[in-house]
């Protein structure tokens, strides 16, 4: 079922991002021509979602100056001081907001029995962050038999062994300052 959602989302965003290139009228801010050409002639790289892992991808690939990258948000910012993202306390307020996806799971046959129709509310951030933006900061490390099977199955170096430096250097962070951005964000 995974490998199923995986090609489905994928064909979505598919269909986005050619809407977009497609219908979308140009603005007097956009650079001139920029519908003429195709996105692959613009970018050299696109990433889909502004979560955790791709701001990461889009910051390490734009660390090269010959690169463009285009980092695409379905949600809105959450940079603003006086943000409900910036309380962690505040997170409950989150849920079911403009800035949760609103999923739920399938009908669960052997589980969920309190839920309304045995399916569980599956809580993902559509905003700048992602999930990390209205999960109260949580972190989850996951499973050794997550990360060891991924690695059976051709991920070098993403056995348990290997990432767990990561995880403890990320639990132990003090570096709490968040710099000048001189990325600009559009949303709407």
């Amino acid at each position: 079922m995974f490998f199923a959602e995986v090609i489905v989302r994928k064909s979505a965003i598919a269909s986005l991002v050619y809407f977009l290139a497609m219908v979308l009228p140009e603005r007097k801010s956009d650079p001139p021509g920029v519908y003429e050409k195709p996105f692959k002639e613009m970018y050299d790289y696109i990433v889909v979602g502004a979560g955790s892992a791709g701001s990461v991808v889009a910051t390490r690939l734009s660390e090269d100056y010959d690169t463009s990258v285009l980092l695409l948000e379905a949600g809105m910012s959450d940079l603003e001081p006086d943000d409900v993202t910036q309380i962690p306390s505040l997170w409950g307020s989150l849920i079911g907001s403009e800035k949760d996806w609103g999923y739920h799971s399938v009908q669960q046959k052997y589980s969920h029995f309190a839920y309304e129709n045995e399916r569980a509310y599956i809580a993902q951030g559509k905003v700048l962050g992602g999930s990390s933006s209205i999960n109260a900061q949580n972190i989850v490390r996951g499973s050794r038999k997550n990360y060891d099977q991924w690695e059976h199955e051709g991920a070098v170096s993403w056995g348990y062994d290997d990432v767990l430096p990561f995880f403890r250097k990320l639990e132990n962070a003090s570096d709490t300052s968040y710099g000048d951005s001189s990325m600009i964000y559009f949303y709407s």
